[in-house]
């Protein structure tokens, strides 16, 4: 390996001697010129064998990552969809709740519960803010985010079954 390097050296010092190249030419030349057999080595079997293995140069973990795109985890969106028809059965039963008699237990809710509209609002702010903080926590935790998500649904789906018990009970 080290005669190579020296044959090709001596190359470019040959032409620099001659005249035919530029001390810019020939550092580009040395450049083009480098081994490309300088992976290959031979190992001890191999070399009685005389056969030779290809050892590509070690990549960092964090470049063969880069070139794999990151998938989301398959059950999110199935979760963001579920997510997104629990909010708009809370927000339906939360109102059907608040006309049999019952009243909305979130303080926070309490002024948007009496206006339909303003429910909604924050019922959809809700699940966007959500579902975008669960969209950057994959990539960094993909059954952290899954988790979030299926708890947000529990969570939500049982406001939704006190909504509608209130609902019957009220009446």
């Amino acid at each position: 390996m080290a005669q190579i390097k020296v044959v090709w050296g001596g190359a470019v010092v040959v032409t620099m001697i001659l005249g035919l190249a530029s001390p810019a030419r020939a550092q580009q030349a040395a450049a083009e010129s480098r081994n490309p057999f300088e992976h290959v080595r031979l190992d001890g079997a191999a070399a009685r064998q005389h056969s030779v293995t290809f050892n590509p140069p070690a990549r960092p973990l964090t470049e063969w990552m880069a070139d794999r795109p990151e998938r989301r985890p398959a059950v999110l969106p199935a979760l963001y969809a579920t997510f997104g028809a629990l909010q708009v059965f809370d927000a339906y039963s939360t109102r059907q709740a608040i006309g049999a008699g019952a009243h909305e237990a979130n303080p926070i809710m309490v002024g948007p519960a009496s206006h339909a509209g303003a429910m909604l609002a924050v019922k959809a702010l809700s699940a966007v803010g959500s579902i975008f903080v669960t969209e950057r926590a994959w990539k960094k935790n993909r059954k952290a985010a899954v988790v979030l998500m299926a708890a947000l649904n529990a969570a939500s789906t049982a406001v939704v079954l006190h909504n509608t018990r209130n609902a019957r009970t009220a009446r």
